[in-house]
């Protein structure tokens, strides 16, 4: 049942995904057209598996899209879509904000709950008295933390390198590719972390790879 109920869940978010993604597509691609990148990839994830990790990275990408409202931060990567929607008044903006901390708050506790689809025998953080849960779903804690270091360490790779590789047009693009990759990666990361694990200490370094991957293209897109 609850593995059912893990599916339906992702698939919510999924939808909810997808509608993110075609409105920023829809909004924002001639000026910003790869917006709506991380909603999708998303989408797709969350419909063609059922992983509990994958609650954390809804968190993190709500998270990480609400710089989206600071002014000079959308001017780089792009305004946030529903905005479109919304007028962009301060309270509209404040309720833009609400909305956000309500999808993390949400998705993080579902990740709390359904990570115990992979079994008690190693979970740490838990209640003392938890009874024994046995492996519902395999547990895949240890990739997620690789991949995670991967896509960390490649936004890091991809801010340096967008101004002097391909500077012009394609930096900027470029950038916001660091700050997705950086995203999953924390999202990966956190979710691999807090799950049971032998790779906690790569998957903290993925989330510190990916955090500086998002600040560095933050950084630079400054600088250029």
């Amino acid at each position: 049942m609850a593995v059912r109920r893990l599916r339906r869940t992702l698939i919510i978010w999924a939808l909810i995904f997808a509608g993110m993604a075609l409105l920023s597509f829809f909004a924002l691609r001639q000026h910003y057209p790869l917006a709506f990148l991380p909603w999708l990839i998303g989408a797709v994830l969350f419909v063609t598996g059922v992983e509990p990790i994958y609650l954390s990275l809804v968190a993190v990408q709500w998270g990480i899209s609400l710089i989206t409202l600071i002014p000079g931060v959308s001017y780089f990567i792009g305004p946030d879509p529903l905005s479109f929607i919304f007028d962009s008044g301060f309270l509209e903006i404040i309720v833009l904000i609400g909305i956000r901390f309500v999808f993390i708050f949400t998705s993080f506790n579902q990740f709390l709950f359904y990570r115990l689809l992979f079994g008690s025998e190693k979970m740490t953080g838990a209640s003392d008295d938890l009874p024994y849960i046995p492996e519902v779903i395999p547990n895949r804690s240890n990739r997620f933390a690789a991949l995670s270091r991967i896509l960390g360490l490649g936004g890091m790779f991809i801010a340096i390198a967008a101004p002097s590789i391909l500077g012009g047009d394609l930096a900027d693009p470029a950038l916001s590719l660091a700050i997705y990759a950086g995203t999953y990666a924390i999202g990966f990361g956190l979710g691999a972390a807090f799950s049971p694990t032998e790779r906690r200490s790569v998957a903290l370094s993925g989330v510190g790879f990916g955090s500086l991957a998002i600040l560095m293209a933050l950084i630079i897109s400054r600088v250029i």
